[in-house]
């Protein structure tokens, strides 16, 4: 907002000064609408909505349309979904494994960490999860933190992070991949079970268990 007003009262200023006056009044105009424009509630819920169903074309139009100034306010709040509570339209991409949308949130800025309201469960949780590999892939490779947990409110963890959900759904190809991106196999987490091993086992993966007991002392992603 400061600094829409400075660059206003700077082209109003300049303009004066070259004689654009009618030039200057436009520009300032213009500026002052942005700073003032808001986006709706039900704008946000539609761009979660089209995401949560994978609509890619209303996504790529919601952004073009977007009023918001600057836009990441507009990708990075959170509206209702149908199962995942209030979440970011990444989030909701991401839970949803809709791997062209979750592209076009990250070329918007979408916030990849920030996934449901207050901060917990991030979208790579969810595409962890539900065992989305191509969208875990997309978010590792936009710095996504790998060892990011579940938290109510953080943080205070109350969940296990990215790789302990894909060991406990039997994601082979995601917990090696999280492997090749260093996430960590053990983490404080208050329940019985807190390592990646304790979680496959207790859920019968034994793929996931043998490569997890295989590549306990690989030490690079060459390995993986």
């Amino acid at each position: 907002s400061c600094f829409v007003r400075r660059h206003a009262a700077f082209i109003h200023q300049q303009s004066q000064q070259q004689g654009q006056a009618d030039v200057s009044a436009c520009k300032v105009c213009r500026l002052w609408d942005a700073l003032h424009r808001t986006t709706s509630k039900e704008q946000v819920q539609e761009l979660v909505d089209a995401a949560w169903h994978g609509r890619a074309a209303d996504v790529t139009r919601l952004l073009a349309e977007a009023t918001t100034f600057p836009i990441t306010h507009f990708v990075n709040t959170p509206a209702p979904t149908e199962d995942d509570g209030r979440v970011t339209a990444l989030a909701a991409a991401s839970s949803r494994g809709h791997a062209e949308v979750v592209t076009l949130l990250l070329a918007a800025d979408a916030d990849v960490n920030l996934g449901r309201v207050n901060g917990c469960a991030p979208p790579l949780y969810f595409a962890c999860r539900n065992g989305h590999t191509d969208v875990v892939t997309l978010l590792l490779a936009a710095d996504a933190d790998v060892n990011r947990a579940m938290h109510t409110p953080p943080p205070i963890q109350t969940g296990p992070p990215p790789m302990g959900v894909a060991c406990k759904e039997g994601h082979l190809d995601i917990v090696q991949l999280l492997s090749s991106y260093g996430a960590s196999r053990t983490w404080p987490f208050p329940a019985p079970r807190d390592t990646a091993e304790h979680l496959a086992t207790d859920e019968g993966h034994a793929d996931v268990t043998a490569f997890l007991v295989r590549s306990r002392l690989w030490s690079t992603a060459l390995h993986h």
